[in-house]
């Protein structure tokens, strides 16, 4: 399969919020495997090309974008009464030679806010009358703004009309469901031809290749409950009661868990015999051994950076701290700053002090079965907005997420993926 993305983009600018959109988009389908070209102008300004939009792998194509040696001047024809420019026609006529010279080697063509945006209008009309001579084509129509609403009393000219018309082999995406009916209606389809695609936040963007790593070894994102522990590899840290709560979390509330410890061997323990207890312990309690990772084990025996275990905090949902050796635990400030909710130990001078001063939730870590506190954790987590929007967003608004439920069910809709 390939796959077009129209653009009409002046710069690659990241202020410029199609081109993070764009971004996104090109992720997914670079990590599906499928073949891709950017059609852009030709006057494109691509001093802020970097990152992905360097990708080996994405062919990019510069439309026509001037007449007569000059650039097109792109009207933003926003009254129904309009009258385009004298030049309109012309202009028309030489972006539809260039999409059809250029969109005829590939499966599924996605346009960006093309159909929407009066100032696209040269391309509404130049990519309809392309797609007379690309029979097979296959559209996605994306609407990046709020749909408009056809206007009810008399009627509208061509080219303005194009703003309000239906297209053959297109389907509509808008990024909520709330203007689904109204895009709709604004391209007179009906709402089987209208789909949801959200746009998506990708965490790893501003976080370190250690996280990356991380993420492959283990599913990071999509987890209910995500527990990152930073801690030497010591017993009197009690890692095994982190494993506990963990598995009675997964156990009783049929929730997904996943446990990472950012951990630093020590000398002094028999690593392979502790982190054994410790993965034992958990799978008695109700996890999996894959629910469970120590960064030693991939690679990091002396700790990940501390840059990638706040990155890691920011994805977490819960911090559980059993330790018994703490003097003040600078970490418990770092989950609490990132949004986790705090479970402390309560015979820990230290953590007590700290844990009442942030609203922790403080449990005896001697008792032999503080799986018994699971269902108060879970009771707290439900009811933290905050921190059920936190999980949300990790979950459902990753590239992942929206690749796997939104964009690749379109693409197989049409006959692709």
């Amino acid at each position: 399969m390939k796959i077009a993305i129209v653009a009409m983009i002046n710069s690659f600018r990241e202020s410029y919020s199609i081109v993070s959109i764009l971004k996104e988009h090109l992720k997914m389908l670079l990590a599906n495997g499928i073949d891709i070209k950017v059609l852009i102008p030709e006057t494109c300004n691509r001093d802020a090309q970097k990152g992905i939009l360097l990708n080996p792998n994405i062919e990019w194509v510069e439309i026509c974008n001037k007449i007569n040696g000059e650039n097109f001047k792109w009207y933003n024809y926003l009254e129904l009464n309009s009258t385009v420019h004298k030049s309109f026609y012309k202009e028309v006529n030489l972006v539809a030679k260039d999409f059809e010279k250029y969109l005829n080697d590939v499966d599924v063509c996605m346009l960006h806010d093309i159909l929407r945006q009066s100032w696209y209008l040269i391309h509404n009309v130049a990519i309809r009358k392309a797609q007379k001579n690309l029979l097979n084509l296959k559209f996605i129509a994306f609407t990046h703004s709020e749909p408009l609403e056809p206007p009810t009393k008399g009627s509208l000219r061509w080219p303005i009309s194009a703003m309000y018309e239906p297209m053959d082999n297109t389907i509509f995406a808008y990024p909520t469901s709330a203007g689904i009916e109204k895009l709709a209606r604004e391209y007179k389809v009906d709402i089987d031809k209208c789909r949801v695609v959200n746009n998506s936040f990708d965490y790893f963007n501003y976080m370190t290749e250690e996280v990356r790593l991380v993420h492959r070894k283990l599913d990071i994102l999509s987890p209910d409950i995500l527990i990152v522990y930073p801690t030497r590899l010591n017993v009197n840290k009690k890692l095994e009661k982190i494993a506990m709560i963990a598995g009675a979390l997964k156990r009783q509330f049929s929730k997904s868990v996943k446990v990472i410890f950012c951990d630093v061997e020590e000398y002094s323990v028999n690593t392979a015999v502790y982190k054994s207890f410790v993965y034992n312990t958990g799978v008695e309690y109700g996890l999996n051994i894959s629910d469970i990772l120590f960064t030693s084990d991939i690679g990091f025996t002396r700790g990940v950076s501390h840059e990638t275990v706040i990155n890691l905090l920011t994805l977490s949902n819960l911090f559980i701290m059993p330790s018994i050796s703490e003097s003040f635990g600078l970490v418990v400030l770092e989950a609490a700053s990132t949004g986790n909710l705090l479970v402390l130990n309560e015979n820990t001078p230290a953590l007590k002090e700290t844990g009442m001063n942030l609203g922790a939730i403080l449990i005896d870590f001697d008792d032999s079965n503080v799986a018994l506190y699971a269902k108060g954790i879970n009771d707290k987590l439900e009811a933290n907005e905050i921190i059920k929007a936190k999980t949300v967003v990790r979950q459902r608004y990753s590239n992942e997420w929206i690749w796997e439920n939104q964009l690749k069910p379109i693409l197989r809709s049409l006959g692709q993926a």
